[in-house]
Parts: C-alpha cells; sequence; structure tokens
C-alpha cells in the first residue's frame, strides 16, 4: 500500500506524461511546419521541447512515429474547430459557406505543409495504417446533413453521398483559391456564390 507522498509521486507521473508528451508535440509542430521534415532533427525537436534526447525516445521510437502523432494532433484540433464552428450555424448554407472559409484560412496552409512532408517522407504502409485509423473529413458532415434533410433544406438523400460532394467540393475550390488569390482574403461574395452553387448540386431535382 502506498502512503502520503509516495502516492502522491505516483499518482503524479500519468499528468507528467501527458503534459512532456504534449510539449514535443507542439514543439515538432512548430519546427516540422518552418523547415519540413527533412530539414528537422531530433536533437532540434528535444531542444526546443526542452527535455533530453533520451526523453524524446521514451515518447516516440523516431522520427516518423513522432511525424505521425504530430499529423494526428493537427488532424484532431482541426476536426474539433470545425465540428465546433459547424454546430453553431443555423443552416446548411451557412454551413457550407464556413466550411470553404475554414479551409482557405492561413492556418490551412500549415497544413498543406505536413501533407506534402507526409506523403513525400512516411512510407506507404504508415501512410495506409494513418488514413485508416483517422476518421475522413466528411464523416463529421453527414449528421449535419441528415439534420438539413429533416428540416426539409434538401431533399432526402444518401448522406454520405452529401456529405462527400460538400467536402470534396469545398477541399478542390479552396486549393484553387489558394493557388489563384495569393493568400487574401475570400470575400463574402465568394462564400454566397459557392454554397449557392453546392446547394443547387445538391437540390438536383
Amino acid at each position: 500500500m502506498l502512503h502520503g507522498e509516495e502516492y502522491r509521486s505516483v499518482s503524479a507521473q500519468p499528468t507528467i506524461h501527458s503534459e512532456s508528451r504534449e510539449r514535443v508535440l507542439n514543439a515538432a509542430y512548430t519546427l516540422f511546419v518552418q523547415r519540413g521534415y527533412a530539414d528537422v532533427s531530433m536533437q532540434q525537436i528535444a531542444d526546443n521541447a526542452s527535455i533530453t534526447k533520451a526523453t524524446l525516445y521514451h515518447h516516440f521510437r523516431d522520427k516518423q512515429d513522432l511525424y505521425l502523432a504530430t499529423m494526428r494532433m493537427s488532424f484532431g484540433r482541426n476536426q474539433a474547430t470545425m465540428t465546433e464552428r459547424l454546430q453553431q450555424l443555423p443552416d446548411l448554407h451557412a454551413k457550407i459557406r464556413d466550411i470553404l472559409s475554414f479551409l482557405v484560412e492561413g492556418k490551412r496552409t500549415d497544413m498543406q505543409r505536413l501533407m506534402s512532408d507526409f506523403r513525400q517522407h512516411v512510407d506507404e504502409e504508415a501512410q495506409q495504417r494513418f488514413w485508416a485509423e483517422f476518421p475522413k473529413p466528411w464523416r463529421l458532415l453527414e449528421p449535419m446533413v441528415r439534420e438539413a434533410m429533416e428540416r426539409e433544406e434538401i431533399p432526402e438523400d444518401d448522406a454520405t453521398f452529401v456529405a462527400k460532394f460538400i467536402y470534396s467540393s469545398s477541399a478542390g475550390y479552396a486549393h484553387m483559391l489558394a493557388m489563384s488569390q495569393n493568400n487574401d482574403p475570400v470575400t463574402e461574395a465568394t462564400l454566397h456564390q459557392f454554397a449557392d452553387t453546392v446547394m443547387h448540386g445538391i437540390s438536383r431535382s
């Protein structure tokens, strides 16, 4: 049986471990985005996280393992943020506008950098495992699409197909805007025109 200080010391260990791991992930994220996968060393990440290299390898077996954990953290945060934003909006048209706005915001350029290095430097098997374990972004939209159908905003249809259509249209258009507008802010008129077009496609007769 543990007593007094001994108990407090042991019970605090998971928290310390979690905080250390989160500090590593945040440091790794910053360096990977700023410099790219190839130009970041494990020693640099350890230094930025204010831990020893040995402690870093206690959390992650190699740089690829750390990179994948960084991707999971980034994807998880993005999906949580997008879901929270969309749930506060009143209708599907507003949600479509916000999805496009979210995807073209400056922060998304970080994800583009991470994804580019992910495809280039992470081995194919690890990539497949990553995508198999991570929820697809359109899955977040399916409940909202079903709600829109129940409110008769759009006709009854396959919610999964409609969610995929909305997300793929938004992601494709966001990529085109990023390529052609030099990261200029997207206007409200553009957001409305895009949402009108997507809603028209969903509401086809």
